[in-house]
């Protein structure tokens, strides 16, 4: 940078957020690097909404970073929330959604995540971090040559006049086979239990949105894995997420009422029919359906239609199983 862009960039250098938010993402590069880690160079960086909780009184979201997977043009998209404006706050949540576009979302704030974000100096609760001492220090520097933050906080403070009485909440339940769907408070499930849906009997299960970008975001990651190892390494966290959500016994006894008349070994009623070597056995021949069908997205051209709809079939197949 040269001496009267430096003197310029001191006053206020940047007009818009976006060229800012780049700028600072530009500075952590090299302290990355100095821990062997490489910020992708296709990502988009921009100020704006979370896409849940942005308002929450409880675990608000202020930052989020989404998967190439989710852009037409396979770029890492990162947003950071609008309520700040400390620069050295929103410097922290940069890097640290950075970290999550540098090892790959699919991790969660877990292993890789966690070790790469301590190591640039963030602190606390690996799912919100804090800017701990080394960060500040070694990321000073940058803000001082970028100038002040364009921004300032947007709140929703509201008087209490203006503010309305939150009513009864009414839970989302949709059936797992036809998505049939309806809405029910709390105390109703709680006293009475989920309705049937009309057409299969099947109970209706709680819908979740959160479940569903969860999955998006693992197949994501899986996609962009640099290597082999890494693919493999990611797939085995998705493949530990749907282990510990899965009611597998019920899953294959749905299974086997459904196909009982195509399978000889299907003779007898489900409980009979369910050992554990058998649901070990049905199990490993879902996940070999998963791998060949994540297979088969890779070898589709990215970019293309095709593939795109065959990652949105995978990942609703995932959810449909999880919510049986």
């Amino acid at each position: 940078m040269y001496t009267e862009d430096l003197f310029q960039a001191t006053l206020n250098s940047f007009k818009y957020r976006e060229a800012w938010l780049h700028a600072v993402a530009e500075g952590l590069r090299e302290i990355f690097a100095s821990h062997g880690a490489t910020i992708p160079n296709k990502i988009r960086l921009t100020c704006g909404f979370p896409s849940k909780r942005a308002f929450s009184a409880r675990r608000q979201r202020v930052g989020e970073c989404w998967s190439s997977a989710a852009s037409k043009d396979a770029h890492i998209e990162i947003i950071i929330s609008p309520v700040l404006d400390d620069p050295m706050k929103v410097a922290g949540v940069l890097a640290h959604e950075l970290v999550h576009a540098t090892v790959g979302i699919g991790f969660g704030h877990r292993g890789p995540f966690a070790k790469l974000a301590r190591a640039i100096g963030l602190e606390g609760k690996m799912t919100a971090t804090t800017e701990g001492d080394t960060f500040k220090q070694v990321v000073a520097p940058i803000l001082e040559s970028v100038g002040p933050y364009p921004h300032a906080e947007l709140s929703n403070k509201l008087s209490k006049k203006a503010r309305t009485k939150q009513g009864t909440r009414l839970l989302k339940l949709q059936c797992p086979t036809c998505g049939y769907t309806v809405r029910i408070t709390q105390k109703w499930l709680d006293e009475v239990g989920p309705p049937a849906c009309p057409r299969h009997g099947d109970n209706l299960k709680e819908a979740s949105s959160s479940m569903n970008t969860d999955i998006g975001h693992f197949i994501g990651a899986i996609l962009d894995a640099p290597d082999a190892d890494e693919r493999d390494l990611r797939r085995d966290v998705l493949f530990d997420y749907i282990r510990r959500r899965v009611s597998w016994f019920g899953f294959n006894e749905k299974f086997i009422n459904q196909y009982r008349d195509q399978y000889e070994k299907f003779k007898g009623t489900a409980s009979e029919i369910l050992s554990v070597d058998f649901v070990e056995e049905l199990r490993e021949l879902l996940e070999a359906s998963i791998d060949k069908q994540l297979k088969e997205i890779l070898d589709a051209p990215k970019g293309t239609e095709e593939r795109a709809i065959r990652q949105r079939v995978l990942q609703r197949i995932i959810v449909t199983m999880i919510a049986q």
